[in-house]
């Protein structure tokens, strides 16, 4: 992801109607008059900003009963969800939002993370893949499948998708941090250093990629080096 929202207690979704959970005037008369799934959403939204999830929460719920079609309304509810750590829920969202939008990388990459979050390393792996259809060319998706790769232990396929992600988008420390962790995982030090020495050298403030590289020189006994990192 990466949601930082205030958790409460589903116990908390009676305060809508007790009036508790109160947003702009507008909003709350617009409701009133005509309440409508963009209405909620907009609610859900408002909630959102203002780290109020019991109260976000119910209103993108209401969006998705009042326009179940709408791939939008069920992909803000999961990412309500998502904050409250409610993982098998919120993939339920995203499956839905991508199965009325088939051609949304948003609802496929999202959908993985709620998968990959409660468990399902396979299943997040397809949508990845389906998200990777979409569109070769997104160092997002080729970097959300190495880091995958990493967590399994498939380094090799993890080292080919963050190359790929680097080529493409050179400027994304992360990347090549990743990439990084990956070489030295398989067991290939010496190009872990490698890309680690070449990030510092284009971004020389780097705090982790020092750390990782100093880490790194210390495993290998190197500790002339890992002093002056």
């Amino acid at each position: 992801m990466r949601w930082k929202l205030l958790v409460c207690a589903f116990s908390c979704w009676p305060l809508l109607a007790a009036g508790q959970c109160t947003g702009p005037a507008d909003l709350e008369r617009a409701i009133r008059q005509t309440p409508t799934a963009e209405s909620y959403g907009a609610l859900g939204a408002y909630f959102a900003q203002h780290s109020r999830l019991e109260c976000a929460i119910p209103a993108f719920d209401k969006a998705t009963q009042l326009k179940p079609e709408s791939w939008e309304a069920h992909f803000n509810f999961g990412l309500a969800l998502m904050s409250a750590k409610r993982f098998d829920r919120a993939a339920a969202e995203f499956r839905t939002a991508a199965q009325e939008n088939p051609n949304s990388e948003r609802a496929h990459n999202a959908l993985a993370l709620a998968l990959e979050a409660s468990g399902h390393a396979d299943e997040a792996e397809a949508q990845l893949s389906r998200s990777l259809a979409l569109n070769p060319r997104s160092a997002d998706t080729l970097t959300r499948l190495g880091e995958l790769y990493v967590s399994e232990k498939r380094y090799k396929a993890a080292i080919q998708k963050l190359t790929t992600a680097r080529d493409l988008d050179g400027r994304n420390p992360e990347i090549g941090i990743e990439l990084a962790l990956a070489y030295d995982s398989d067991g290939n030090a010496p190009e872990a250093i490698r890309t680690l020495s070449g990030l510092i050298t284009s971004e020389p403030k780097n705090a982790q990629a020092h750390f990782n590289l100093a880490t790194i020189y210390a495993r290998e006994k190197r500790f002339r080096e890992a002093a002056q990192e």
